[in-house]
């Protein structure tokens, strides 16, 4: 299942330090979406380059999930943009600084793998 809107308001804590994902209003099998007019699904500040221009696929939920870690270990949200266009050229733009230069206890391994997952190509 594409989730199409992972974002830190649609993470819920349970017991045992596990996560789940909720909301799955914009969810779809994964394949190919109508695209509506150029409607983007999801929350901005966390989509998918791709997903400006198009259904995007389960890499887009990757991407929104890597922005929805660096916004929990940061504590900011990668992308400030305000308005259609600005959001689209910030995400599309978006060349994070690795996170263990910045937050403690975070290793290469975890900072690394945070980078790859929003990652633009």
């Amino acid at each position: 299942v594409v989730h199409g809107d992972v974002k830190p308001g649609n993470v819920l804590g349970t017991s045992g330090r596990r996560f789940k994902l909720a909301d799955f209003g914009t969810a779809r099998k994964p394949g190919p979406a109508p695209v509506d007019g150029g409607t983007v699904e999801g929350s901005w500040p966390y989509t998918a380059p791709e997903c400006f221009d198009g259904p995007g696929d389960a890499r887009s939920d990757v991407y929104s999930l890597g922005l929805t870690l660096v916004h929990a270990l940061t504590g900011t949200i990668p992308i400030s943009a305000v308005g259609y266009g600005a959001c689209r050229a910030a995400h599309a733009s978006l060349v994070l600084d690795p996170l263990h230069w910045t937050v403690p206890g975070i290793g290469t391994r975890a900072s690394d793998w945070i980078r790859r997952m929003t990652a633009t190509d």
